[in-house]
């Protein structure tokens, strides 16, 4: 019976040693194999769930901008600046347009030569006008060019060439083209766009006037 106590004792000493020695280190490897658990979970947000950014913040993204459209007809002469104008009121465009001037220190006119009198002039006169040709200005300041008759003035050569040939086979044979220069005026109208109707109104308007362009421009 002693005998069996005595062993009894050195298994349970002999244990306690073992524990002793690797006890501490089998609790640590059994707390780092267990997985922690998160802090304060109830508050960790995923980012795709943030809130879109307000319309008025500085992280909203700005609307893009866009450009209104006019449309610009010109450059009209001081000859055909009447008719033009009268033409777009007929249009319903009167109201709906601007004008602004521009200056040229020279320029090219199609005009036949100063006739010696008035009497002359209008003799000349009857015989465009029968010819189908109304648009004509008579020049009456003194000076080399009094009593000559303009019959267009053009930004360029090559247009005041094209309307000088359009002249010469109606009949009008005695016009001349050349460079005028002296102090010019041309004007420019300029409507905002609303829609195509406008658009193909002026552009069947431009055909009625020789060397007059149109064109989008943005609005000031």
């Amino acid at each position: 019976m002693l005998k069996w106590i005595f062993w009894l004792l050195l298994l349970v000493n002999a244990l306690f040693i073992a524990f002793m020695r690797w006890g501490d280190a089998i609790l640590t490897d059994n707390s780092a194999a267990k997985p922690q658990q998160l802090l304060n979970e109830e508050k960790i947000i995923l980012l795709k769930s943030l809130p879109a950014p307000a319309a008025g913040s500085s992280l909203a993204s700005a609307p893009p901008v866009t450009q209104s459209v006019c449309l610009e007809w010109g450059e009209i002469s001081d000859n055909d600046l009447a008719r033009a104008s009268a033409a777009i009121d007929e249009l319903g465009l009167g109201n709906k347009t601007t004008q602004r001037q521009v200056e040229h220190t020279s320029a090219y006119w199609v005009y036949m030569p100063p006739r010696p009198n008035r009497a002359e002039v209008e003799k000349k006169i009857g015989q465009i006008k029968a010819l189908g040709v109304d648009d004509f200005f008579v020049i009456q300041e003194p000076g080399k060019w009094h009593n000559a008759i303009s019959l267009g003035l053009f930004k360029t050569e090559a247009a005041a060439r094209k309307y000088l040939d359009k002249l010469h086979q109606k009949g009008i044979k005695s016009a001349v083209a050349g460079e005028r220069a002296s102090k010019l005026v041309f004007t420019v109208f300029t409507l905002k766009s609303s829609g195509a109707e406008p658009a193909k109104k002026l552009a069947e308007l431009k055909n009625e006037f020789q060397g007059s362009e149109l064109k989008e421009v943005p609005c000031d």
